[in-house]
């Protein structure tokens, strides 16, 4: 709901989350996050890391001393394997994957229990991208959270999904289960033809 939407419903636990205010919305963003695409266009380019990964913290009270939020904060980097010196830099002094990290620290600090991962690892070399899924498909197993991971990578979407949803114009045209699609691309034939709307 960052976009309002032109058409149809986003239910959220049988929730409408189309008719809710404003100020109703920001209850259901605590437990909400996004990964974005480019992480460089998610954080501000004039705040030092450490800010951009407490600012959520702030914005909702989450914290109630510096010092309490330097503890968040310091937990967090751990988790997700960022270097506390990293924390005294801008985003243009670190790397793809260390940004990423960086964003993803930040998704982290509302606790959330969905997460939408937008091609978190398309702007990043083969072996950070490895790193990268590894990291976040332990900290769904660790924190329990539920993924929607949009991706274009047919075989990355085959083996850290539970379940696949195949989209063509804005619309839902196939589900498929990962060992289905495994199976598929075996025969790149049966991956491409036709598939009934």
């Amino acid at each position: 709901m960052l976009i309002r939407l032109d058409e149809g419903r986003v239910i959220y636990n049988g929730c409408d989350l189309t008719d809710l205010s404003n100020k109703e919305l920001r209850k259901f963003r605590l437990k909400m996050q996004l990964i974005p695409q480019n992480p460089e266009e998610a954080l501000d380019p004039r705040w030092k890391i450490y800010d951009s990964i407490a600012e959520p913290l702030r914005i909702h009270g989450i914290v109630e001393s510096r010092h309490e939020e330097m503890e968040r904060i310091s937990e967090l980097i751990d988790v997700v394997g960022l270097k506390e010196e990293l924390l005294n830099k801008y985003p243009h002094e670190i790397s793809g994957g260390e940004l990423q990290r960086a964003v993803t620290a930040r998704t982290l600090t509302l606790n959330p229990e969905f997460v939408v991962c937008d091609e978190p690892t398309s702007m990043l070399d083969v072996s950070t991208q490895a790193s990268i899924v590894r990291l976040l498909m332990d900290l769904q197993r660790r924190f329990g959270m539920t993924h929607l991971f949009i991706t274009h990578d047919i075989e990355l979407a085959s083996v850290i999904a539970d379940r696949i949803a195949i989209m063509n114009s804005g619309k839902i045209i196939r589900e498929l289960k990962p060992r289905e699609l495994r199976s598929r691309l075996k025969d790149t034939c049966r991956l491409y033809e036709p598939m009934r709307v």
